[in-house]
C-alpha cells in the first residue's frame, strides 16, 4: 500500500504469543521481527516516518508476577 500521505505509523496487535511470536487465531506463530517488522521496513512509503509498535500478549507458559501478586492481595482481601 502507498502510505506516502500519512506521518506516522501506529499497530496495536493483542494476542497469545511465544518468545518472539504472536498466535494468530488458528494458532499459528507470526514472527515479530521477519513477518511484522520485517514487512514495514520493506515499505518505501513508511520510510523515515516514526513507527509505533504495541504488543500486549502472554509470552509462553511462565506465570506472571502480576497474577501472582493480585492473587496473593485477593487471597489476603483488601482492608
Amino acid at each position: 500500500m502507498d502510505h506516502s500521505d500519512a506521518d506516522a505509523f501506529i499497530l496495536f496487535i493483542m494476542s497469545h504469543g511465544e518468545r518472539g511470536f504472536i498466535l494468530g487465531i488458528d494458532d499459528n506463530g507470526v514472527d515479530i521481527d521477519g513477518e511484522i517488522i520485517g514487512v514495514l521496513g520493506e515499505c518505501r512509503s513508511l520510510w523515515n516516518k516514526p513507527k509505533m509498535l504495541f504488543f500486549q500478549a502472554c509470552r509462553g507458559t511462565s506465570v506472571c508476577v502480576f497474577t501472582q501478586l493480585i492473587k496473593c492481595v485477593s487471597s489476603r482481601g483488601l482492608r
